[in-house]
């Protein structure tokens, strides 16, 4: 599911992930900022800079993807969770709509920010 944060090439995303994806081995959800489209690597890498910062507003680390050969760039947070369970899904739901509010609130800004 994706949703928009105010600029093209920049989205948020949820993501309830089954298989191995790349180093998913367990079921996961995740609460994405995706970067794309022709200036993805050096908009993911003006972000970066302000990393910690970045994480210090979070309060948590969060997952700095680059793919080879893939122009999307994502930074994510991921929680390991049977979300298949009708019993962990209010939870789950609760998670992502809390750390994709905060990724809007942290990164918004900057994104608009950007050149």
């Amino acid at each position: 599911m994706d949703m928009a944060i105010g600029r093209s090439a920049f989205r948020l995303a949820a993501f309830a992930v089954t298989v191995n994806w790349d180093y998913a081995p367990e079921p996961e959800i995740r609460a994405s900022l995706w970067v794309d489209g022709p200036n993805a690597e050096g908009n993911f890498e003006l972000l970066k800079k302000h990393r910690d910062t970045i994480h210090g507003e979070f309060r948590e680390e969060l997952d700095w993807i680059r793919k080879p050969g893939v122009n999307l760039r994502t930074i994510h947070l991921r929680r390991t969770v049977e979300w298949r369970s009708p019993d962990s899904r209010e939870d789950c739901y609760r998670w992502l709509v809390e750390k994709l509010d905060r990724l809007h609130q942290v990164f918004q800004p900057r994104i608009q920010q950007l050149p």
